[in-house]
This record gives structure tokens, C-alpha cells and sequence, in this order.
């Protein structure tokens, strides 16, 4: 994306960045709290029905991607298109849907 330098760490972008969609999803504890009501969806299982809990917070991630790509109408492969360095991590849920 192009860019014009306003100064040592200030750049103007050509095109502007905007959201196209996003997801929370949320586990045990977060639908006992207040909050729950804002969650897209809520766990009753911390751990999203894995071993470990850093198994279950890739399952959380991947199911926050898979909503937020539902709800913005996008696919696997138009938000890998998108190039934003953040699909990077989680390509590993992407690069199924890719064959």
C-alpha cells in the first residue's frame, strides 16, 4: 500500500484501513460475568474442548476468525488476500481451505 512520509514514523496511507468485521467469543468465566451479553458466543468449556489451555486458545482464536469471517461475508482465501500481517499466525487454520 503506498504511502506518503509525514515524518520519522508518520505515514499517510493512499487507501484508508477500516474493519470489515470482528468477532469475541468468550469462555466459562466471561459468560458467568457481566459482559456475557456482548460475547458473540460463549463457551462453557475454558478450554474450547481441548487438553490444554493453549490448545484451547488457538480453538478460541480459530473460532473468533471463522465468526468474524462469517459475519463479514468473507472467505478463507479473501481474508488471506487481504495481506494484513495478522492472517500470518493464523494461517494454519487458513491454508486448509486453500486446496
Amino acid at each position: 500500500m503506498p504511502a506518503k512520509r509525514l515524518g520519522r514514523q508518520t505515514v499517510r496511507l493512499s487507501n484508508p484501513v477500516s474493519v470489515v468485521s470482528y468477532a469475541s467469543i468468550g469462555g466459562k468465566l466471561e459468560a458467568q460475568g457481566p459482559l456475557a451479553g456482548y460475547f458473540d458466543e460463549l463457551s462453557t468449556d475454558s478450554f474450547f474442548g481441548c487438553k490444554t489451555w493453549e490448545k484451547g486458545e488457538a480453538a478460541m482464536q480459530r473460532r473468533a476468525l471463522e465468526r468474524a469471517l462469517q459475519k463479514g461475508g468473507l472467505s478463507p482465501e479473501e481474508a488471506y488476500a487481504l495481506g494484513d500481517s495478522y492472517w500470518d499466525t493464523v494461517f494454519d487454520f487458513i491454508a486448509p481451505y486453500m486446496a
